[in-house]
């Protein structure tokens, strides 16, 4: 898994131009004592149990400026998507995802996006095994495997997406699997809907 590269986001603007004023989340501790802003929402949580969560987070928390957010508390700027990181805090504090338990795929992505990036080994792990659950490298590992144990979505609805994020996260023997369900699913949907397709997004899938 790779480090945290930091990236600068411009800060959101209102309709006159001027910065807009950051949104409290859900995700947030009174007695939390680090805020972090994804685009323009912030999430109030604990210094303490990120830097056991995530090395990389604990870096930068150490290498931090001066900015200050609410009631004092330091304040770190993140490039993430402000839904993808409310997914990663609620898996962190709430236990909200639990093993066992099937959960959304846009969740699932998060947690391996987040959790590569961030070097979350166990949330990334655990990702991982989902997806490839639900997308396997043998004939013999599919039929036993029941996706909706693993994931919300059927697979032919989350096949072409996948394909985006095992190029994008180098997760590529989930690939073979992946084209399979995808070139099926639009065998019994028939051409039309695989000509609907941009021609951007089907370049994403074979890049």
């Amino acid at each position: 898994m790779s480090a945290m590269q930091t990236t600068k986001r411009r800060r959101p603007e209102s309709s006159d131009g001027a910065p807009a004023d950051p949104v409290r989340s859900d995700i947030w501790f009174d007695d939390g004592n680090i805020i972090l802003q994804a685009d323009n929402t912030q999430f109030r949580v604990y210094k303490g149990s990120l830097y056991h969560f995530s090395e990389v987070l604990k870096t930068a928390m150490e290498n931090m400026g001066d900015s200050k957010g609410a009631e004092g508390c330091p304040l770190l700027f993140l490039s993430d998507s402000t839904v993808e990181l409310g997914y990663v805090l609620r898996a962190l504090f709430y236990r909200s995802y639990p093993d066992n338990t099937p959960i959304a795929f846009d969740v699932n992505v998060a947690f391996l996006r987040l959790g590569r990036k961030y070097e979350m080994k166990p949330l990334y792990d655990s990702a991982q095994t989902r997806i490839t659950k639900a997308f396997p490298s043998s004939v013999e590992e599919y039929y036993p495997t029941d996706l909706l144990n693993f994931i919300t979505e059927r697979r032919g609805n989350i096949a072409a997406e996948s394909i985006v994020i095992a190029r994008e996260l180098e997760l590529r023997h989930l690939l073979p699997a992946a084209f399979w369900f995808m070139a099926r699913r639009f065998e019994l949907l028939g051409d039309d809907k695989a000509n609907s397709l941009s021609p951007t997004r089907r370049q994403s899938f074979w890049r």
